[in-house]
């Protein structure tokens, strides 16, 4: 398998994105903030989500870019 980098926005306002559409797999970058939340709607597709907070993502890209990982 070829690595690929797939690039996101590290920012502090709410951001969508799609990162990967193709007949496999969909993964989506989402950024809100406290308190909102997405309107509720019906797919036939499995949704896995990953919570972190800003300071947590903020320490896990420092060691990336030191690279500790």
């Amino acid at each position: 398998m070829v690595e690929k980098k797939f690039v996101f926005q590290q920012v502090d306002d709410k951001v969508i994105e799609r990162i990967v559409d193709d007949e496999n797999v969909n993964i989506n970058h989402m950024i809100l903030k406290k308190g909102d939340a997405l309107p509720q709607h019906y797919s036939n597709s499995n949704v896995y989500m990953i919570e972190h907070s800003r300071k947590v993502a903020g320490n896990f890209h420092e060691k990336i870019r030191k690279g500790l990982f």
